[in-house]
């Protein structure tokens, strides 16, 4: 009965939010597709929501099946000429059509409009986090900590460096930083590199350092040592207004690209492992919404751009 409970509790809990939010990031990007594809003039012949057999759908006065179907596991837009779901083209039958209607096709199209149509899809899923993060925001505020160190730990880069309890951290290779977020950020991405931590300036290595998230993740991570708390870093949360959400959801989308090539840096220089996707991009979405969003966060927004779920751990580095 336990397991039964268990079980039941692992679908509910886990596996029908999944699905639930893989299917509205789905729509959205292939919707992306879509209305690109349609805009440049180019045929849709279905858009469907799921692989496998149709459920339920219906055609539309352009042509377009609009589709649901049995296996939730992503979806897609066929345009007029391709074979398949996976859009690989029909030759024989794109060769067969008459000259405007070929230009109808995807094959058929200007490399251009065939570029917007498959950009479509990316974008529209940054517009999707960017408008998560702006609501969120604009809802729960921002929760943030002056760059003050509470602790240096004992063996730690910062210690080794002179850094000490009261400190004000203002840049990091000459890069100014208002909070102390802003310091994790900079720092997990430069493991084994060194930096000019500015408090006042103070040349530095952050260590790799495997850590293990409250979800049993393992991360690697560059730390240097500092941690804050609610007394030093003068915890608090900053409002702000529609128009201020969508410029700081901007702001945490921006971070998470720039995070993403950071990884791509460490991966090549063999700083990184190739598993640890996550941690630069999964920190990024973190410090955005810590205290609230964490179930969204987890499920929606690192989807959003095409990456692992991120986890919280301890303002500690």
């Amino acid at each position: 009965m336990d397991m039964l409970a268990g079980s039941l509790a692992f679908v509910t809990g886990y596996i029908v939010p999944f699905l639930i939010v893989l299917t509205l990031i789905v729509f959205v990007h292939e919707m992306g597709h879509y209305l690109a594809g349609r805009w440049s003039g180019i045929g849709v012949t279905a858009f469907s929501i799921g692989f496998g057999p149709e459920l339920i759908g219906f055609t539309d006065r352009h042509g377009t099946r609009w589709k649901l179907s049995a296996i939730p596991l992503g979806g897609y837009v066929k345009f007029l000429g391709d074979e398949d779901p996976a859009s690989i083209p029909d030759y024989d039958s794109v060769a067969a059509l008459p000259e405007a209607e070929r230009k109808r096709t995807f094959l058929g199209a200007a490399l251009w409009k065939r570029a917007i149509t498959v950009a479509a899809g990316p974008i529209a899923n940054f517009i999707l986090a960017i408008a998560i993060f702006a609501v969120m925001f604009s809802i729960y505020g921002r929760q943030i900590a002056d760059p003050i160190v509470a602790e240096v730990r004992p063996g730690s880069a910062a210690e080794a460096a002179g850094v000490r309890p009261g400190d004000l951290l203002v840049a990091l290779d000459g890069n100014p930083v208002t909070t102390f977020d802003d310091v994790r950020r900079y720092v997990s991405v430069r493991p084994e590199l060194k930096i000019i931590v500015t408090a006042p300036a103070l040349p530095m290595t952050p260590e790799r350092t495997e850590i293990t998230d409250q979800f049993g993740n393992k991360l690697e991570l560059g730390l240097i040592g500092i941690v804050t708390n609610q007394e030093t870093g003068n915890f608090r949360v900053v409002e702000y207004g529609p128009l201020e959400a969508v410029g700081q959801g901007v702001l945490q989308s921006w971070h998470i690209v720039t995070g993403t090539f950071d990884y791509l840096s460490n991966l090549v220089s063999g700083r990184m492992k190739a598993d640890q996707l996550g941690g630069p991009i999964r920190g990024a979405g973190r410090s955005a919404l810590r205290r609230h969003l964490a179930r969204w966060r987890r499920w929606v927004l690192p989807p959003c751009f095409s990456l692992p779920p991120f986890c919280l751990f301890p303002l500690d580095f």
